[in-house]
């Protein structure tokens, strides 16, 4: 009788052994697995805002300055959705509200914007072809 609760515990213990470990080892795998899907996405974000920011410095020095403000505001534009998206969303508000009244209180429409808002077109690409009021 002895040997089989020697037994029993062994083998319980040794369960419970690989059992911590392969929790603790996945868990290591899962987050970087995530880390590394945030940084793939992270990177396209970046690559696009890097060509954002190229094309408008070429275009002020190639003097093409009307293309060059448009770029900056067609960005400025969506940026500025984004973040009135997340204030309408009370999960995301409360992570930007305090920022936002401090460096964008326009968001709230609490002062003027300082660049021409761009809205979207039906086909929902924002574009610069029309003319400013």
């Amino acid at each position: 009788m002895k040997k089989i609760i020697i037994w029993a515990l062994v083998l319980l213990a040794s369960h419970a052994t690989f059992f911590i470990v392969g929790d603790t080892r996945g868990k290591h795998i899962a987050m970087k697995f995530y880390i590394d899907e945030i940084k793939k996405a992270d990177s396209q974000v970046a690559l696009g805002r890097y060509r954002i920011y190229r094309d408008i410095v070429s275009n002020i020095k190639t003097g093409r300055i009307d293309r060059a403000i448009c770029g900056a505001e067609l960005q400025a534009s969506g940026y500025l959705d984004d973040i009135k998206s997340c204030l309408a969303d009370k999960e995301c508000r409360g992570t930007i509200d305090k920022a936002t009244r401090k460096v964008a209180p326009e968001a709230f429409g609490e002062v003027p914007l300082k660049f021409h808002y761009w809205s979207k077109s039906p086909n929902g690409i924002r574009q610069c072809e029309e003319k400013k009021p």
